[in-house]
């Protein structure tokens, strides 16, 4: 950050009440992270969901009763939701970056929009867009797989409770990591993982290994992550809640030309990895 970006950060923090200190401590550090660490319920089976590399997930194998999948931020291969498709799920896409969905994929709907936190102009909120797409009265659970682009914080803290709880599984990509090392990001994130997680539990991580790990007050940060979430009430009540094993047998980097990484304990828990 640039010497003037921190004077500024620092004034408005401090005109917040908040601590003018730019770098949380280890320990906070530690507390927030911790909040999205995965646990397992003993039983519940993961399956790879997309291609091997970039654009495929880790997901509880789980689709009964699940009508679609919204998809917002399109590339230009929709191996994820081809997948899905298999499995009788059709995909809804957004994305106002692109004029129309990858060629070889024919999506439920495709909306040339933005997710953002209001809707106007080119940008549309995820309870405007569900009800656009005319899910928001239609019975059923749904899947969200969300890559935006670091758009994900605003757009989910805006979401209400109601609408995220429409979805089953999440599967999302955070972006921006690095900056955990700033008092304002680091609290956004804590607000926006224990939102996630009021009614989701983190079931798998992965680092995306586009760009090698930095490393904050001691602790190695994966810039972006790939996190997996299953709605609490598809774990029974009896469930015993494990420690996953990483890196998952079906875990694979996203870029294959570039040296992969594993997640600390930190991010995971105590298990040493394979």
């Amino acid at each position: 950050m640039t010497r003037l970006l921190k004077h500024r950060m620092k004034s408005l923090l401090g005109s917040q009440g908040i601590s003018a200190s730019l770098a949380p401590n280890r320990e906070r550090l530690l507390e927030v992270i911790a909040l999205l660490q995965p646990r397992i319920p003993e039983g519940m089976e993961l399956i790879r969901v997309g291609g091997e590399n970039d654009g495929g997930y880790l997901v509880p194998d789980d689709f009964e009763g699940i009508i679609d999948c919204l998809s917002p931020g399109v590339d230009y291969l929709a191996t994820f939701e081809s997948d899905l498709q298999k499995r009788g799920i059709g995909s809804h896409l957004i994305d106002y970056s692109v004029d129309g969905p990858p060629g070889n994929f024919e999506p439920a709907s495709f909306t040339k929009k933005f997710l953002g936190a209001s809707t106007g102009g080119c940008h549309i909120t995820l309870s405007d867009w569900i009800t656009n797409i005319g899910l928001a009265s239609t019975p059923g659970d749904l899947v969200l797989q969300i890559d935006i682009e670091g758009a994900e914080y605003e757009v989910l803290l805006e979401t209400p409770r109601e609408i995220l709880d429409r979805f089953r599984i999440v599967v999302l990509e955070l972006h921006h990591l690095e900056s955990l090392s700033h008092q304002v990001f680091l609290r956004i994130f804590e607000a926006f993982a224990k939102k996630l997680t009021s009614n989701h539990q983190v079931v798998h991580v992965h680092p995306n290994n586009v760009v090698p790990p930095v490393v904050i007050r001691g602790v190695e940060v994966p810039p972006v992550l790939e996190l997996t979430l299953v709605r609490r009430d598809r774990i029974a009540n009896d469930a015993a809640m494990l420690e996953p094993t990483l890196p998952h047998r079906l875990d694979f980097p996203n870029v294959s030309a570039n040296p992969d990484y594993r997640m600390t304990s930190a991010w995971v828990g105590d298990t040493p990895p394979n």
